[in-house]
């Protein structure tokens, strides 16, 4: 009998295939996982740096409503002082007067060659 042959084989290749199949959603399934993973720990580092601002921000809201706190932004940001306290303004140092320009003879922007040849045409003085 032949043909039991013949569906042995047609059996070891199904059998085959479906194994290369599940190999293959088994691979896909693994990868899905391992990116699921790092996905986690990611957001996981987001979720503690976030929480970690939220407490900065708990706490600087805190001790914003203090009279401390409002006096010490008063006096550094708000240019404010309370009464008797001697307020010093720095006031820009005036700036030197700029040199009175030094007066230039007649023919001294001239060159020496330009001073001769009027010199020869009998216009000008050396």
């Amino acid at each position: 009998m032949v043909p039991s042959r013949g569906w042995s084989r047609i059996g070891k290749i199904v059998v085959l295939t479906l194994v290369c199949i599940y190999a293959a959603k088994l691979s896909g399934l693994a990868l899905e996982t391992h990116r699921a993973t790092q996905a986690a720990e990611g957001m996981a580092g987001e979720v503690q740096r976030l929480d970690l601002e939220v407490r900065a921000l708990e706490t600087a809201a805190a001790k914003a409503g203090t009279d401390a706190q409002v006096e010490e932004w008063a006096r550094n940001n708000g240019d404010l002082a309370r009464p008797g306290d001697q307020v010093v303004i720095p006031v820009a140092a005036t700036p030197t007067p700029a040199a009175a320009p030094i007066p230039v003879e007649a023919g001294a922007d001239r060159s020496a060659w330009q001073r001769l040849m009027g010199w020869l045409r009998g216009g000008d003085q050396p």
